[in-house]
């Protein structure tokens, strides 16, 4: 499937999380020299350190895995992009494609979802692509033993396989 269908797919199933009452959990797929995998990034907003370390994190991931591309969904609020409303935020980067849909989230009468909008690269934080490796990254033993435990199984940010 391609970038934009796997978009598509994860924003389908953000939508069900929220229609069943739940709070979206940030999922990334993660697509690797070895294959997919998926990966829930649960923080707490209270704890800012959290929020800022977990994109290093998952750029670290990436590097290790070899990462080739990413699609994640999240539940955020967009001021710039919908005026300060909730919405179902969903990006898809590649070595060659970037990509990114907002759907804002109606709360009156239950949950609703606006109409999908497309966005341009220049309407959404250039430092969701800075992610995905460029270039080929070394990394130490002791960094591979660190991502291992942190990703592992059981690990903090365990990160499942994919078939």
């Amino acid at each position: 499937m391609d970038l934009t269908g796997l978009m598509l797919n994860y924003l389908a199933v953000a939508r069900s999380v929220i229609e069943n009452g739940h709070v979206v959990v940030p999922a990334w797929r993660i697509e690797t020299v070895e294959g997919a995998y998926l990966v829930f990034t649960h923080f707490d907003d209270d704890k800012p350190k959290e929020r800022e370390r977990l994109p290093k994190l998952m750029a670290r991931f990436m590097a290790w895995k070899m990462a080739t591309s990413f699609v994640l969904a999240a539940q955020t609020w967009l001021k710039p992009i919908c005026k300060g409303e909730e919405a179902l935020l969903v990006v898809g980067a590649s070595r060659h494609e970037r990509f990114g849909l907002v759907q804002r989230i109606l709360r009156e009468g239950g949950p609703q979802f606006g109409p999908v909008q497309w966005l341009m690269p220049a309407q959404f934080d250039e430092s969701y692509f800075r992610l995905l490796p460029r270039t080929s990254t070394t990394l130490t033993h002791t960094e591979v033993v660190e991502l291992d435990f942190i990703f592992g199984p059981s690990g903090e940010l365990e990160a499942e396989k994919l078939d």
